[in-house]
């Protein structure tokens, strides 16, 4: 009984998972776009949604690589 009920709790959290993805895309083209139109590449807001969908994975493999300790950055040692 457990499995039926962990299905369904998953299941329903895609609706706010689709929710909480919308709300940022649109807040990100809401920032975006006058500054795209200042630049005069406004076309560019066009590529938002692809980039969408590639941070997620970037943020978490920076984040990961983070956990490895320093790094180096224009000559210096972060730690």
């Amino acid at each position: 009984m457990e499995s039926s009920t962990s299905s369904t709790a998953k299941s329903s959290l895609w609706p706010w998972v689709a929710a909480a993805w919308a709300i940022k895309l649109g807040a990100d083209a809401w920032f975006l776009e006058p500054v795209l139109r200042f630049f005069g590449r406004r076309k560019w807001l066009w590529g938002l949604l692809p980039l969408q969908v590639l941070y997620a994975p970037y943020a978490l493999a920076v984040g990961a690589a983070g956990w490895r300790g320093g790094y180096q950055w224009k000559g210096r040692a972060v730690r």
